[in-house]
Formats: C-alpha cells, sequence, structure tokens
C-alpha cells in the first residue's frame, strides 16, 4: 500500500549495506549500489516521511548527493544542451501538471517525479566523468542484469515471484497466452523487459572492445530477460537496438536514411487508407500482444489533441474501452503536460542523438565513435520501446538517464585518450600507457590524435 512505511529486514539491511558503499566507495563504483537495489528491490519498500514515499532508490539517491558535496565531485562538469534539456522537460512537467490539476496530492506526486528524476541523472552526471567510469558501470549493468535475468528464468520454472515477499510485484507470475510473463523485481513485465532489451546494444560492444566474456554474458543475460518477460515491446526494442548497432557500416548515410523513411511514410499515408500509424497494431509478435490497442490510443490522441494540447488532461478513461492504460510513453507526457512538455521531450532525445552523430564526425579512434554509436542504437531501442510503454519508476530511470548521460559526456569521451583491454586489441596497435594497469592500451591511433 502507498503512503504507508513498508519496511522487510532483508531490504532494510541491504539497503543500509549499499548506503555505506554510497558513501565510501570509489567513485567509479558508485553506481553499483543503485543498479543492485534496482534490481533486486521493488519500489514497494519505502519510507513515508510528512506524507513524501522514499523508496529505497530515493534513499539512496539522498545519500549520494550527500557524498558528491562532501567530495565536492560536483565540480568540473561540463553543462551542455542535454542536461538542459533535462531539466527543462522535468520543471515543465512539474509545473503545468500543477497548475492544471492543483491538488496537493499531484503535487506531491510531481515533487516525487522531480526528485527521481533530476536526482539520478545528474547523480549518473557527477560520478560518471571519463571512459574507465563508463566501462566500470557497463560491467556493473552487466551483473545485474545476470542476477535479473536468472530471477526470472526461476520465475518461468516455478510460477512464482520470490521478490513478492517484498511487496509491490504478484506472488504468481502473470500468465498470457499460456505463457508466463517474468518480471522480477520490476512493477510490470514490460518494465523489466525494456530494462534489458535496451541494454543489447552497448553488450554487443562490450563484447567487441571491452572484456569479451563480459560482453558474452551481458548478452545472453538481457536476451533472456527479454524473452521472459514475453512481451513484444521489449522483443521490438531489441530488434532495432541490435539492427541500428550492426548498421555501424552506414553510420556516415544516417541523415538520407532518416529522409528516406520520412519519404516512405509520406508514400505510406498517400496510398493507405488507414493512418500509417495503423501499422503499429499489425506489429505484434505474440498473438496475444495488444497492438490494436495501441493503435486506438494513437488514434484518439489524435482525434482528441484538441482536448490535451494546451495542458495535458486529468484521464483518458473516456477516450474508450482500456485506453486510460496510456501504453505510450510519448502520449503519456503528451496527456501529463500538454504538448509544449512533448516537444520539451522529444527536444532531450533530438539532442542526445546529435551527441551521437557529432562524435561519429569527430575524430575521435573507432573504438570511441563505436561506443557512441552503441548508445545511440540503445536511444533508438528506448523510442521504439516507448511505443509500447510509457517509463515510470526508478528502477526504468536507471537505465534510461545513464544513456542520456553518457552520451551528454560524448564530447569529452572523443577527446580524451581511450584505455581499451589488451584483449580486444591486436598486437600490432597496443601500446603501454604509463601509469595504467597491465589490462589498458592506448591504440597507437588515439596516440597520433592526442
Amino acid at each position: 500500500m502507498f503512503n504507508v512505511t513498508t519496511i522487510h529486514p532483508v531490504a532494510l539491511g541491504f539497503t543500509l549495506l549499499m548506503c555505506i558503499v554510497v558513501l565510501f566507495a570509489p567513485r567509479r563504483y558508485s553506481m553499483v549500489p543503485f543498479l543492485l537495489v534496482g534490481a533486486l528491490i521493488t519500489e514497494m519498500q519505502r519510507v513515508v516521511i510528512f506524507g513524501f514515499d522514499f523508496t529505497m532508490l530515493r534513499l539512496l539517491l539522498l545519500l549520494g548527493f550527500i557524498r558528491i558535496i562532501l567530495r565536492s565531485e560536483y565540480r568540473g562538469l561540463n553543462h551542455n544542451s542535454i542536461d538542459t534539456a533535462v531539466l527543462v522537460f522535468t520543471m515543465l512537467t512539474f509545473f503545468i501538471t500543477t497548475l492544471f490539476r492543483g491538488t496537493m496530492a499531484d503535487i506531491v506526486n510531481k515533487l516525487g517525479f522531480v526528485y527521481s528524476t533530476l536526482g539520478i541523472y545528474f547523480f549518473i552526471r557527477f560520478t560518471i566523468r571519463e571512459m574507465d567510469d563508463v566501462l566500470t558501470t557497463l560491467s556493473v549493468f552487466v551483473f545485474v542484469c545476470t542476477c535479473l535475468a536468472v530471477s526470472m528464468v526461476i520465475e518461468q520454472r516455478t510460477g512464482h515471484n520470490f521478490f513478492s515477499i517484498f511487496g509491490g510485484v504478484p506472488s504468481l507470475t502473470w500468465i498470457r497466452d499460456g505463457k508466463l510473463r517474468s518480471q522480477g523485481a520490476f512493477a510490470h513485465p514490460l518494465l523489466a523487459g525494456a530494462f534489458g532489451a535496451t541494454l543489447l546494444p552497448v553488450f554487443f560492444w562490450v563484447r567487441r572492445y571491452g572484456k569479451k566474456w563480459i560482453g558474452a554474458l551481458g548478452i545472453f543475460a538481457t536476451a533472456l530477460i527479454t524473452i521472459t518477460a514475453f512481451s513484444s515491446g521489449p522483443i521490438l526494442a531489441a530488434l532495432f537496438g541490435i539492427t541500428g548497432f550492426f548498421c555501424w557500416s552506414m553510420r556516415y548515410s544516417v541523415r538520407a536514411i532518416r529522409w528516406g523513411f520520412l519519404l516512405m511514410l509520406l508514400l505510406l499515408s498517400l496510398v493507405m487508407k488507414a493512418p500509417v500509424y495503423a501499422l503499429v497494431g499489425r506489429i505484434t509478435i505474440f498473438g496475444s500482444s495488444t497492438g490494436y490497442h495501441r493503435y486506438i490510443l494513437i488514434n484518439q490522441a489524435v482525434e482528441r489533441f484538441g482536448e490535451w494540447w494546451l495542458l495535458g488532461t486529468k484521464s483518458t478513461a473516456h477516450w474508450g474501452w482500456g485506453l486510460w492504460d496510456v501504453t505510450n510513453q510519448y502520449i503519456a507526457v503528451g496527456v501529463d503536460g500538454g504538448i509544449t512538455v512533448l516537444i520539451a521531450f522529444i527536444i532531450m532525445i533530438a539532442f542526445a542523438f546529435r551527441n551521437v552523430g557529432d562524435g561519429i564526425r569527430s575524430g575521435a579512434p573507432e573504438p570511441v565513435k563505436y561506443l557512441l554509436w552503441a548508445f545511440g542504437s540503445t536511444l533508438f531501442a528506448h523510442t521504439v520501446a516507448f511505443m509500447g510503454m510509457a517509463y515510470f519508476g526508478a528502477q526504468i530511470y536507471l537505465n534510461w538517464y545513464f544513456v542520456l548521460a553518457v552520451l551528454a559526456l560524448a564530447p569529452k569521451l572523443t577527446a580524451a585518450p581511450y584505455f581499451v583491454h589488451r584483449e580486444s586489441v591486436p598486437p600490432e596497435v597496443q601500446v603501454a600507457v604509463p601509469g595504467r594497469t597491465t589490462g589498458s592500451c592506448l591504440t597507437k591511433n588515439n596516440k597520433a590524435n592526442g
């Protein structure tokens, strides 16, 4: 039950241990407790203080910023357009939503949204500053995804979610079309599936340029997560993300591809009897998937544009049967705060894609460009996932804002020396780096570039 303190002794003990890690671990490992708590503790575990819900992740965030202030880790952050876009989107959502609705419950709810969104994003920005930090965090993501995959496979075998002891998830695993939909500690199978599916491209990069066995483990774990969630959205996100990653050879033709795609949509709109977005209703992986529901939702949003464009709308239940459930991130943002907030959200994504393009056109060595391409593919996977689900909860925010934070770091990554594991680099391009461990090296190309 929300607005009630709910603490399990195991969750409390584990969170206290992670609090110690947050305060005293080296900066490069500061994401470890957040990812572990996010993957292993449900969001029903919370402490309520004066009506404000502090989940375990929110408590960790509080300590995380205490650590940042005490260690002055906020210094040296180069503010950029993505930082501004995240800030503007979040604050517009808060002010427009509270202006429209105006109840104390809505204000408290949106304060929690602001705290989680800006807290997670800027904590990642303050703590992930260089390539080593990105590589370490990716390794932690692999470990977390492995834990999540194991729990979801156990759900498949037993039909029971042992995370239900923490509340917030059902004891018996959901069944659809005769298939179990595993969800682990996440609030919904879609969120669990999206958490894993969207990380596949970056794990392919780790497999190629980092430690091969870590990358292979990450690929295997995220594939299990995506499959056991038994949801079309995560599978489609994974397929599009992987396709984007392996289109590396077309990296200098993205603009032509983008315009070609828009032209194709225009031609389809001319020859199709139904709107072009009706294709959403036909793209399903499983027979019981609700693609048609998503098409109806989009169609109603278009037809009722005048109802929500200015300040959003309080409810979409009257749009049609089951449409109270807004399973589309873009529409969810729009109906929450209107067209202004939706534009801010799209601009935020556009700025992130722009940094990918700038990085590809930079003079950085190929592994760095490929890393940015991998994160761009992961961003693309998220944009596809948004068509079939609305993100909620700090667990999935950890994944989403990690991607944005790394892409915000792109200008620095392309300008700094790049370190990779020796096993991934041919001997003829390996050069020892003074002061680095024997497990790292600098490519000759990068040495020549500065």
